[in-house]
């Protein structure tokens, strides 16, 4: 029987692991098969198209020996290749005796895929051989060999080939023979034949039939981006093995560029799922670019891969057209001096002979003070070089029309009247037809702040290299140029603001460039040969505007003209001072006729936002301008998570005092890339300033930004969404750090100590902690084992300098865990004068107005307060609950008619809608042993008393400080009624524990 083979078995067992860990990777127990085939037969309910459900369903079944285990396997062999299928499909046909099938199936095998070193297979080949009284097997290798195993001995001589139909003795090939095994190795020209048979004299074997054809047919697809080639390739004959890809340009003169796939390992989830494996690929643009345009790829032995050949760029010809026929019928046609008025230009000393001459385009139409603004810097910071256009679109501002008036005599300087409004391509264009011969064009928005030398440095980036056409600042908005922030929105800088940034900018700039697909029109410098070449802007399609320039840049790009993002300078940018109220609307109506003429255009943009080649320097210009705004920095850096929680108001908190004591304090958080890199993303009381500080998720990127913000230390607050292996790492670097502790997360995955039943689990055995988290999983999406969550942990904390809790009660759990720690005890804050909190009286029916503040979860005490609201809805008490806050599932509380819920709240309005409610006291319950409770704080500052449980920071705050009333955890909640009902009649009746509370009576119902 093929499954009481040990290796065989083992074999199942592996696969099952595997299936198991790829769907439950938080539970590693493995039930009874039994009872693993009944989660996965319901499982399969849910997800019928998971195939290592049915995978899993199927050995299950055959190690169980249910004669309906061949049935998943059949389903995956209808609709994959998979190896691993066939191999289990032939084994169920084995384990039933269904001999004739698994025969069928087995030479099937045999035929179709290559030589396998699995020792299952082989374990599985002898048992085939035995019940076909079979002298052995033969493989082919799918690179010119055919391997032979046998059973009983097999005589060389005794062994011939028929290839395409010729007998071949064996001995005539190269050999590799001992006594079970024979190795024959095919002529070098074996890929051109069409079929091998082996004959052995006396003896029948498995296998032996084999078509060439088949053995060298590669399957995949290739398609291509902007970015590269990309797609995906398989053997057919051996799915799981890497593909060797040959990319041959159209020039056969230029060489041809191999990759290599990767291989698969047999046991992967995609493998044993039944997935028709791909074996992706990407090969980048500027790998291939300069071999040419046209491509074919395929494997070392197959046929062009679907798709192939192709070109980099298969639109190119049609984008080339579209350009081409735009710039005939939008030429950039040039003006003499003679054809307008001559103090449009300046005088050609010997000096501007040298310079690349530049004219200046500023359409306005309204919004006098950001139009005189703009105005006046581009004439205070005009270089000698340069001369400036303004085209008045109709403007039906009096101001702007009367300014204009004064300013019109000035030198280099020119006005250009519309009889009517135009809109901003029109108008360009207008400007651009004033330009002279070989001179380049700045379009300028009227809304916008130059700064010194923004020309210049404009022009050094647009002649950075010859292919440049367009080069475009950066700006507070302006898209994909946008600093500081690129995702929210900028505070519009003024002058002097915009000067600062310019002249950072100024000092760091090497004169690199980045590629961009598309200028932005707020400022974009367009060089004078591009400009004759792609011709003006398409004023018949875009109206008011937006969308113009992106569509004159997709034209330059065609024609082989690249745009850049200019680093040396900062260009202010109000934006949308002449048609804000329909911005929206224009904006959509124009992005559509910009994908109609440039299909793709947006999936271009998102690609590029996606690689993000921007973001390194948006840091570089972060710490610069950092540096030199705070010039004797010093900081720190608080490590936290990236969830909710009095962490939050605690952190922000420390963030304070250090920035009252002159130190710098950074949050570190973890983040993702849009991308989805992972990243450490750094927040400060300055974040609008510098939003770019990111690292990646590891110790070498943080100890360079350690060092680059001259860091004198650094706080771990919680290492959550962090990975506490990567927190761990941290302290190889040997930087001083402090830990803080808010919760119990370095020991407990559950976070809260929260198990069964939503009770405290008081702190058992790590036995009976591995249990509690293989059933009930972890909180804190960390894949690290508890042992080695422990371990670490316990590394971390014994390194830090000092390890700071705020309660004893939290300095006691920890130091259970690890006995080697002295714990600082701090208490996060200090509330005065609470022992004056007191619970007011109330008649018998006078009615209670009980408050509940925060978010309540389970471990919060969701489940109690429930009961509670039930219980008095029942018996008509005179209570009502009032909860400043949510909770997990409001509509249960509400349905009582006794819970009044305010929803989210800020920390301000706490007193304002206790007031409003008139709340008499507040009731918490908190299951949890809470380190610290911000609640607590916020209840007391809003002079009134708690009652709370005697578990964690709550209980021992109010033991100390007064203002409450401490209860036995899991109160009866008839005895819980009474408490809330009158908690005066019970102040100081609980010495240890509350334990009076046992023999409490029920309150009298009403």
């Amino acid at each position: 029987m093929i499954t009481e083979n040990i290796i065989f078995r083992k074999f199942l067992n592996k696969i099952l692991l595997v299936i198991n860990n790829a769907l439950q990777p938080t539970k590693k127990d493995f039930p009874p098969l039994e009872t693993y085939l009944e989660n996965l037969e319901y499982q399969q309910k849910i997800e019928p198209d998971n195939g290592l459900i049915t995978t899993g369903i199927g050995v299950t079944r055959l190690l169980l020996g249910i004669p309906s285990a061949s049935e998943p396997f059949e389903l995956i062999r209808s609709r994959s290749g998979s190896r691993l299928c066939r191999i289990l499909l032939v084994a169920t046909r084995l384990r039933f005796s269904h001999y004739t099938l698994a025969l069928e199936e087995f030479q099937s095998l045999l035929a179709n895929y290559t030589e396998t070193d699995l020792p299952a297979f082989h374990a599985l080949a002898q048992a085939m051989c035995f019940v076909t009284n079979r002298a052995g097997w033969c493989t082919f290798s799918g690179s010119g060999k055919l391997h032979f195993v046998f059973r009983r001995p097999v005589l060389l001589q005794d062994i011939h080939l028929v290839i395409d139909g010729t007998l071949y003795p064996a001995d005539s090939f190269e050999t590799l023979f001992d006594a079970q095994k024979l190795i024959l190795q095919l002529p070098k020209n074996w890929a051109c034949f069409k079929s091998i048979e082996v004959k052995i004299q006396k003896e029948t074997i498995l296998g032996g039939s084999f078509k060439i054809k088949h053995f060298l047919k590669t399957e995949g697809f290739v398609t291509s981006d902007p970015d590269g080639l990309s797609g995906w390739a398989r053997y057919a004959s051996n799915p799981e093995r890497g593909v060797k890809l040959i990319v041959s340009p159209h020039d056969h003169t230029q060489k041809p560029v191999i990759l290599f796939t990767s291989t698969l390992k047999f046991f992967a989830p995609e493998n044993i799922s039944g997935e028709t494996l791909r074996h992706t690929f990407f090969i980048k643009q500027e790998k291939l670019e300069h071999k040419g345009t046209y491509f074919r790829i395929c494997s070392e032995h197959g046929p062009p891969l679907y798709g192939s050949p192709l070109s980099l760029n298969p639109f190119a010809d049609i984008a080339r057209a579209y350009a081409e026929n735009v710039a005939r019928r939008f030429p950039a046609e040039c003006m003499t001096p003679q054809t307008f008025h001559s103090r449009a230009f300046y005088k050609r000393t010997d000096k501007i002979r040298k310079l690349v001459p530049v004219l200046i385009v500023i359409p306005v139409y309204d919004g006098f003070e950001a139009t005189k603004t703009c105005i006046d810097l581009c004439m205070k910071h005009k270089p000698i070089h340069a001369r400036i256009i303004i085209i008045n679109d109709a403007s039906p501002n009096i101001k702007i029309v009367k300014y204009l008036s004064t300013i019109q005599n000035k030198p280099d300087f020119f006005i250009v009247q519309n009889e009517e409004n135009l809109g901003f391509p029109k108008s360009v264009n207008k400007g651009m037809r004033h330009r002279a011969a070989h001179e380049d064009v700045v379009l300028l928005n009227s809304d916008t702040l130059v700064c010194r030398n923004w020309l210049g440095q404009l022009q050094k980036a647009a002649y950075a290299q010859t292919d440049i056409g367009t080069a475009t600042p950066l700006s507070n908005n302006a898209t994909i140029f946008s600093y500081p922030s690129v995702t929210e929105v900028n505070p519009v800088p003024d002058a002097s603001a915009c000067q600062g940034i310019s002249a950072v900018m100024g000092k760091i700039w090497q004169g690199q460039t980045v590629d961009v697909p598309t200028a932005h029109g707020f400022c974009m410098y367009i060089k004078s040969a591009c400009l004759d070449q792609t011709g003006l802007l398409r004023d018949d399609l875009f109206a008011q505007g937006y969308g113009e320039e992106n569509d004159f840049c997709r034209r330059a790009t065609a024609l082989g003209w690249r745009h850049v993002a200019c680093l040396g300078t900062f260009v202010g940018h109000a934006e949308s001072q002449s048609f804000s109220p329909v911005k929206s609307d224009l904006i959509a109506r124009n992005l559509t006729i910009l994908n109609g003429h440039h299909p793709g255009y947006d999936q271009l943009i998102i690609r590029w936002q996606n690689h993000d080649p921007l973001a390194s320097y948006r840091k570089q210009l972060d710490l610069a301008r950092l540096r030199r705004n705070t010039p004797n920095l010093k900081s720190v850096i608080l490590i936290m998570h990236d969830r909710e929680g009095g962490i939050l108001q605690h952190v922000w908190h420390r963030v304070s005092l250090y920035e009252q004591a002159g130190i710098f304090a950074f949050i570190l958080y973890p983040d993702t890339h849009r991308s989805g890199r992972l990243l450490w993303r750094l927040k400060s009381l300055r974040d609008k300033d510098y939003p770019n500080l990111t690292i990646p998720r590891n110790m070498f990127g943080f100890k360079t930004l350690y060092k680059d913000l001259n860091c004198i230390k650094f706080e771990i607050h919680s290492y959550i969404g962090s990975g506490i292996e990567n927190i761990y790492r941290l302290i190889r670097s040997g930087l001083p750090y402090d830990v803080y502790i808010h919760d119990y997360s370095w020991f407990c995955p559950r976070i809260t100590l929260i198990a069964s039943h939503n009770r405290y689990c008081g702190e058992p055995d790590l036995q009976a902690c591995l249990t509690c988290v293989r059933t009930l999983g972890s909180k804190t999406g960390d894949p690290a084992p508890l042992q080695k969550l422990r371990n670490w942990s316990g590394t971390l904390l014994d390194n830090a300098q000092h390890v700071i809790c705020p309660s004893r009660d939290t300095a006691s759990r920890v130091t259970r865990q690890f006995p080697a720690i002295r714990p600082d005890i701090r208490p996060w804050e200090t509330v005065l004068n609470t022992e004056k909190l007191l619970f007011p009286q109330k008649q018998h029916h006078e009615k209670r107005i009980i408050g509940i503040l925060g978010a309540i979860s389970i471990e919060k005490g969701y489940d109690i307060l429930l009961e509670v609201a039930n219980f008095i809805k029942t018996h008509h008490l005179p209570l009502h609950l009032v909860l400043i806050g949510y909770s997990c599932d409001d509509t249960p509380l509400l349905e009582t008619g006794v819970v009044t819920i305010t929803g989210r709240y800020k920390a301000f309005q706490i007193q304002a809608l206790t007031d409003k409610y008139a709340i008499d006291w507040f009731f918490l319950p908190s299951l949890w042993p809470e380190t610290w409770s911000y609640v607590l704080t916020q209840i007391w500052t809003s002079n009134r008393a708690a009652i709370v449980y005697d578990i964690g920071a709550p209980a021992e705050r109010i033991k100390q400080a007064g203002g409450g009333l401490v209860i036995p955890l899991h109160t009866p909640l008839p005895s819980l009624i009474a408490v809330l009902m009158a908690p005066y009649d019970y102040a100081g009746a609980f010495t240890t524990h509350g334990d009076a509370l046992a023999t409490l009576s029920a309150p009298v119902l009403l």
